[in-house]
C-alpha cells in the first residue's frame, strides 16, 4: 500500500473527493493512500467494490457491473442531497461527471480532486488485462484508449472546477505527484522527472485556458460599459446540469470558451470542452443544451431535435 501525504484542508463546506482517471490507471493504490488520513470521508463509494461486495448474486457479469454503476450514481446523488462528505471514484471521461463536480461546488461542497493517469494508454490496456486474468471485470481495449483520451482532454476544466487538485503518474511502479492545486494556483512538481503529457496535457492548456477567461472578462468589460442604470451585469459561468439550455447571441468565442448574452442582464461563460459539440460563432445567436445520455456523454443534437418534435 502507498502512503499518500494528505492534502492542504481548506475549510469550506462538507468534503468532496473525487478520485479519477482512466481505466487501469491504479486509481485504487493512490485511494488506499488517502484513506489513511484520519479526516477521509466515512462514506466511500465504488462501483467495482459494489458489484465485489453486494452484487455477487447476479451472475452475468456485464449485467452486475451495470447495476453497480447505477447505484454507485444514485448513492453519489443522495451524498450530495444530504450535504454530507464522501468521496468516490469515477473514470472522469464525459462532461456529465464534472457536471456533477459543478453541482458539488453549488452546494458548498469542498471539492477534491485526485487525478490518476499514465503517459500511455497501452499501459492502461495492460494493466486491465492483468486485472481480467485475477477474476477482475473486463474493459475492451478500444473503449479503454477512448477512455483515456476522453480523461485527458476533460483533465484541465475538471482542474479548473475543483478547488484542490493533487495529480499523479502512475506509469511506473510508485505513483509520483506531478501537479497541485492550492489557492486557485496550478503547480508542477517533480518537474525534472515528469513525463511529457503533464505540459502538454494539464500545464499548457491550463495556462490557455487562463488567458482564455481573460479574453472573456475583457469582452464582457466591454460589452457591459456604460450599461443603462437598472440591474447590474452579472457574469457567470453556465451551468452545465442536464437540462440547462441557454439562448442569446455569442459576444466572445475563444478556443476554449464562448460568452452568451442569456438574459437582459446575465452573461454565462461556456467551456467548450464541456458544452455540446457545436459550431458558436461572435455574433450569432445559439441555443446551448446540456443533455447527457447514461454515463455522461452528451445527446446528439439530432436526438434533441427528435424528441422536440415528438412533443409537439
Amino acid at each position: 500500500m502507498t502512503e499518500i501525504p494528505p492534502q492542504e484542508k481548506v475549510e469550506a463546506g462538507p468534503q468532496m473527493i473525487v478520485f479519477a482517471g482512466p481505466n487501469g490507471s491504479g486509481k485504487s493504490t493512490i485511494t488506499d493512500g488517502f484513506k489513511l488520513d484520519q479526516k477521509f470521508p466515512g462514506v466511500y463509494i465504488n462501483a467495482d467494490y459494489i458489484a465485489r461486495t453486494e452484487l455477487g448474486h447476479i451472475l452475468d457479469v456485464t449485467q452486475r457491473n451495470l447495476d453497480a454503476a447505477k447505484l454507485a450514481e444514485q448513492r453519489r446523488k443522495d451524498a450530495l442531497a444530504n450535504g454530507k462528505p464522501f468521496a468516490f471514484e469515477t473514470v472522469m471521461s464525459t462532461p456529465g461527471k464534472l457536471a456533477l463536480l459543478q453541482e458539488a461546488k453549488s452546494k458548498d461542497f469542498q471539492v477534491e480532486l485526485v487525478f490518476i493517469t499514465t503517459r500511455d494508454a497501452d499501459i492502461n490496456i495492460g494493466r486491465v488485462s492483468e486485472r481480467v486474468a485475477l477474476g477482475g471485470h473486463q474493459v475492451e481495449p478500444d473503449k479503454v484508449r477512448e477512455r483515456y483520451e476522453r480523461a485527458m482532454q476533460l483533465l484541465p476544466s475538471a482542474v479548473e472546477l475543483a478547488d484542490t487538485v493533487d495529480v499523479f503518474d502512475n506509469s511506473g511502479t510508485e505513483p509520483m505527484r506531478v501537479a497541485i492545486k492550492r489557492d486557485k494556483a496550478l503547480k508542477l512538481v517533480n518537474a525534472d522527472k515528469a513525463p511529457a503529457w503533464v505540459a502538454e496535457c494539464l500545464a499548457e492548456p491550463y495556462r490557455e485556458r487562463m488567458d482564455s477567461r481573460a479574453q472573456i472578462v475583457a469582452a464582457f468589460q466591454q460589452a457591459t460599459a456604460g450599461s443603462a442604470i437598472g440591474l447590474p451585469p452579472v457574469l457567470k459561468d453556465a451551468g452545465i446540469a442536464h437540462g440547462k439550455t441557454y439562448a442569446g447571441p455569442m459576444i466572445e468565442v475563444t478556443k476554449y470558451h464562448a460568452l452568451q448574452k442569456a438574459w437582459a442582464n446575465v452573461y454565462v461563460v461556456h467551456d467548450r470542452v464541456l458544452c455540446p459539440p457545436m459550431s458558436l460563432e461572435k455574433g450569432k445567436t445559439a441555443t446551448v443544451a446540456y443533455q447527457y445520455e447514461n454515463g455522461g456523454k452528451h445527446v446528439e443534437p439530432t436526438r434533441i431535435a427528435s424528441n422536440k418534435n415528438k412533443l409537439r
